[in-house]
């Protein structure tokens, strides 16, 4: 009471940031940085007012008339409300479920940024770098990782009791458990969570979340120098995370916490997923950049022939990447602890000495299962399961690309050229597959000669060969000043 917004205003957020270079040596240069950076909220999950807890009134509308395309005349008047607010009824959203945002969610998710260089020059137009790139976000919004109705995990010692129905004091008494409010008539765990007259209590806007993010980058830079540029950069990577959507809707890795009262056991290398912008923890990434002005046009005599030979240029980009990491589909509660705990998010076991991947020998959709449904087992009844949220194993097919372009130059005259040009995408034709199904209770079958179920795979994730050619004519114009000299002008297609 007495409080002008429901969030704590947070005054203490600052951000710094510093940068310095050292020359060792005339080639060799040390560079490193760091940075404090914040996020935002998202203040558009304040919808209705009952997400504060305050509870809404509603009507019901007559019944729409097709004819005239309307409920209700307004010469009639509004129907009549149900009830008249204010309504200060505390059973008004029993049994429903219930946002409640905490003071400590105001504050803004914050990101630590560092990084250390070392660059070397072997000569003016070729350089290598080598770099740690890393950060560390923390208050990051995660409002499936805050449910403030979840029971202890102790209650899990009573076993099959916890499912059994109280409607009574007495029933309760029989039961060793206690009524919660009259009126009551739910399970036993029901009437041990918190807040038993709710279902979820949950805060959209917390920030809880947490990731790591720790990289070696190598890049190796020629500039144009005989004709040839290239750019090659390598990348190794390791992404944790307890949050894979930089929104704080969770992602299709996190829908909830396991334990929420510990979220110790919620990091995990951050997913691939269609439904966030997050394109998951890749540990290899490399890409090759390169232009090379063939030379042949140099070394002939003959006008026609160099017009012929001459002028042309080779360009691509490649691009080699691990598959994306994913995870142990979370819409699974294998022992039932969701009506029990009511936690958001189950774990299976993990089986030892079971190989997670399949060594697929043909990987053409329909004839193979990427991974092993025998890696993992229901755990015993009213237990966590063992097994984490990924593993490096549990990945999609790697990312191969490469991108290919030719060009002919024409020179006409001074101001005029045509440009000739083929370009090819996804030049090897490659097959990358969509992500592997890792919802391991759904049974691994074959029908009609096609595989379903766990670890299975069907379509492709990227677009088939595709080849274009084009031809531009290109020219400029330009006036020269009195007094000045003529310079090339700009060009214009």
């Amino acid at each position: 009471m007495g409080r002008r917004s429901w969030l704590d205003t947070d005054w203490k957020d600052f951000g710094p940031r510093v940068g310095a270079a050292y020359k060792m040596t005339n080639r060799t240069v040390l560079r490193g940085g760091f940075g404090v950076v914040y996020g935002r909220l998202e203040v558009n999950t304040f919808d209705p007012i009952q997400s504060a807890g305050s509870g809404s009134v509603t009507t019901s509308l007559p019944y729409f008339d097709p004819a005239t395309e309307a409920q209700f005349n307004l010469e009639d008047g509004f129907p009549p409300v149900d009830v008249v607010p204010p309504v200060l009824d505390p059973t008004l959203l029993n049994n429903q479920d219930i946002q409640a945002y905490t003071r400590e969610s105001g504050k803004l998710p914050l990101i630590y940024n560092w990084n250390f260089t070392i660059q070397y020059e072997f000569n003016p137009n070729l350089m290598v770098e080598a770099a740690y790139v890393g950060n560390h976000g923390t208050r990051l919004i995660a409002g499936f990782l805050k449910e403030l109705n979840q029971n202890d995990f102790s209650v899990l010692s009573m076993g099959d009791t916890l499912l059994q129905t109280i409607s009574s004091e007495e029933e309760a008494a029989a039961l060793g458990v206690p009524y919660p409010y009259s009126g009551f008539s739910g399970t036993v765990a029901q009437a041990l969570r918190p807040y038993p007259q709710y279902n979820r209590v949950y805060d959209p806007q917390a920030t809880v979340g947490e990731s790591d993010y720790n990289a070696l980058q190598v890049k190796v830079q020629q500039r144009t120098s005989r004709g040839l540029d290239f750019l090659v950069a390598y990348t190794l990577s390791k992404n944790i995370t307890t949050v894979d959507d930089a929104f704080g809707w969770g992602g299709f890795g996190i829908i909830g916490a396991v334990n929420a009262k510990n979220l110790a056991r919620e990091g995990g290398l951050a997913v691939d997923s269609t439904f966030t912008n997050n394109r998951g923890d890749r540990t290899h990434n490399l890409v090759l950049s390169y232009g090379y002005e063939l030379p042949f046009g140099n070394r002939v005599q003959n006008r026609a022939l160099k017009k012929l030979v001459g002028g042309w240029r080779v360009a691509g980009i490649f691009q080699y990447a691990s598959g994306a990491a994913l995870p142990l589909s979370p819409y699974q509660w294998p022992n039932n602890l969701a009506n029990v705990i009511f936690n958001n998010e189950g774990r299976l076991d993990r089986v030892p000495g079971v190989a997670i991947r399949n060594n697929v020998s043909n990987p053409w959709p329909g004839q193979s299962f990427m991974f092993s449904s025998e890696a993992f087992t229901d755990p015993p009844a009213y237990t966590l399961g063992n097994a984490a949220r990924t593993y490096g194993e549990l990945r999609g097919f790697p990312w191969l690309n490469e991108d290919l372009s030719i060009t002919k130059n024409i020179e006409l005259t001074e101001s005029k050229r045509l440009e000739f040009r083929m370009d090819a995408f996804n030049l090897l034709n490659r097959s990358i597959f969509n992500n592997p199904n890792t919802y391991v209770p759904d049974t691994p079958t074959v029908q009609g000669g096609r595989a379903f179920g766990y670890g299975s795979f069907w379509g492709r994730m990227n677009i088939e060969r595709q080849m274009q050619v084009s031809l531009r004519f290109i020219f400029w114009c330009w006036r020269a000043l009195p007094g000045l000299a003529r310079a090339r002008p700009p060009q214009v297609h």
